[in-house]
């Protein structure tokens, strides 16, 4: 077949190859372990990637969109470009011979923070993102995650007041989300409020904010809250275990 011919439709293409629709479905699961989403297209243009006109025309740069089938596939995706190795910093500590017998430990680690610091590589966006203080990300809505394992994690006190505790003091762990929820306000409507109410309609508040008019205080000194703008209210996460398959998932 002419290298150089032209086809009007996939079933001329077909045609003169030589080849049934049904081989052609099959050649083309070979290309792929997984599942993808074929576009019907022309021929002439089985080397245009996917694209929006309205995006291409606003952003004017390449575009290849597709469908997400696989979620495991996009993560993995997005996570190699995200922990993209460094190979030209991996060539000067080499060269460089940053790490060294004759120092201590923490003499070495001082070198090689100060080999990342100065001679690390970054793109332009990237320099422009620091220098201005751009936010990576910005959401309308704040998400809180709710313990709900009783054996869940939890953090100790900090050292200066556990210095100034007793050895027979038990109580050493800082109040949770489900701490404070056990301890809300015995009046108004916190009395039929569930914790997921609780952890989506109030905000915990910590330093100068438990000073302002609109906080309100915990029973037994478990802190100071406030309602959250109405409209606003967060979005609660918690994990969600199957007894069958022994496994957990995020539940919104």
């Amino acid at each position: 077949m002419d290298a150089n011919a032209s086809f009007e439709d996939l079933s001329d293409l077909l045609e003169k190859c030589k080849m049934t629709h049904d081989e052609y479905q099959e050649c083309v699961k070979s290309l792929t372990c997984g599942m993808v989403v074929m576009m019907k297209r022309e021929p002439k243009d089985c080397w245009v990637n996917g694209y929006n006109p309205d995006l291409l025309r606003a952003w004017n740069t390449n575009m290849d969109i597709q469908f997400i089938l696989d979620e495991f596939s996009c993560i993995m995706y997005m996570m190699s470009y995200v922990a993209k190795p460094e190979h030209e910093m991996t060539e000067f500590l080499n060269e460089r011979d940053v790490k060294k017998s004759n120092v201590n430990e923490r003499d070495e680690m001082k070198q090689i923070m100060q080999a990342y610091a100065k001679h690390r590589e970054v793109s332009a966006q990237e320099s422009v993102a620091w220098v201005c203080s751009l936010p990576l990300k910005n959401c309308t809505r704040t998400v809180i995650f709710i313990q709900t394992d009783e054996d869940g994690l939890k953090m100790s006190l900090p050292l200066s007041r556990l210095k100034d505790m007793g050895p027979d003091k038990e109580d050493v762990w800082m109040s949770g989300l489900p701490e404070k929820y056990e301890n809300r306000p015995a009046t108004g409507d916190y009395n039929d409020m569930c914790l997921a109410d609780f952890a989506s309609g109030c905000r915990v508040l910590y330093g100068q904010q438990t000073e302002g008019a609109n906080a309100i205080p915990l029973q037994n000194d478990k802190g100071f809250i406030r309602k959250r703008t109405q409209g606003k209210s967060a979005i609660t996460r918690f994990t969600q275990f199957s007894c069958i398959s022994h496994t957990g998932r995020m539940t919104n």
